[in-house]
């Protein structure tokens, strides 16, 4: 069966990402299941490009995080910052990094961009 988390994170690694463009900094995301099993995955963001690899090093901010929980948020069906809010994730370092990473995750199912329906006509 496959990993949505390795598909996700693979799928982000082909991509340009234009929000990205000013910035460069790195990102950890230590995703924890079973009896003290971690996952690590870590982002390089640079200038446009996203660099993912599993490697367990330092960071400008590390993320950590139920496996299980994460898989919902690369569905859609759980937010990265409101989980911050509600203490379902620690959060070493960098805030303004939490926010970077939050943009690389997809948003709520069946949400969609105001951007495209405005340029549609059409109001929902």
């Amino acid at each position: 069966m496959p990993d949505p988390i390795e598909e996700f994170f693979a799928e982000v690694g082909r991509r340009n990402h234009d929000q990205y463009r000013q910035v460069e900094g790195t990102v950890r995301l230590d995703l924890t299941w079973g009896h003290q099993q971690v996952d690590h995955w870590f982002f390089r963001i640079s200038y446009g490009r996203v660099h993912v690899s599993r490697d367990d090093r330092d960071a400008e901010c590390v993320i950590r995080a139920d496996r299980e929980w994460f898989e919902r948020v690369v569905r859609g069906e759980a937010d990265l910052r409101s989980a911050w809010l509600r203490h379902r994730l620690a959060l070493v370092g960098s805030l303004y990094w939490l926010e970077m990473f939050h943009k690389l995750l997809p948003g709520p199912a069946g949400a969609r961009d105001p951007r495209v329906l405005a340029s549609s006509g059409r109001r929902s």
